[in-house]
């Protein structure tokens, strides 16, 4: 196990690719999310991003915009119900090809300044 920013982790070469999926969960908006979880997710691999029942199109645009920038495929909806029956759902974005070497930029700035449309 490892105790580092999610930026750092993507920037080290042995954890870099490393993954077949990585996930994510109330970490933020779906661009930051992408930007701290695919660059760990080697090609053909998957980042696998746990949604609520809000903004579901936002963040689906917010997904398609961002995924390509990151070497990641159009993503997927994946729908599913809690045990009390609240709606949820994943996106689900396949690494198509590599992250470019800026992806993950430094510490804080994907929080601050996430990739993607502004209306998100």
């Amino acid at each position: 196990m490892r105790n580092a920013r999610a930026e750092a982790l993507g920037r080290d070469p042995a954890l870099r690719g490393a993954f077949a999926c990585a996930t994510s969960r109330a970490l933020g908006p779906v661009g930051t999310c992408l930007e701290l979880s695919l660059p760990l997710v080697r090609p053909g691999g998957r980042a696998v991003l746990f949604r609520g029942p809000a903004q579901e199109e936002v963040e689906l645009a917010a997904a398609r915009a961002v995924a390509p920038l990151l070497g990641g495929a159009p993503p997927e909806v994946v729908r599913y119900a809690l045990p009390g029956g609240a709606g949820r759902r994943l996106l689900v974005v396949e690494k198509a090809g590599v992250t470019p070497e800026q992806y993950p930029r430094r510490d804080g700035v994907p929080a601050k300044r996430p990739l993607g449309p502004k209306s998100h």
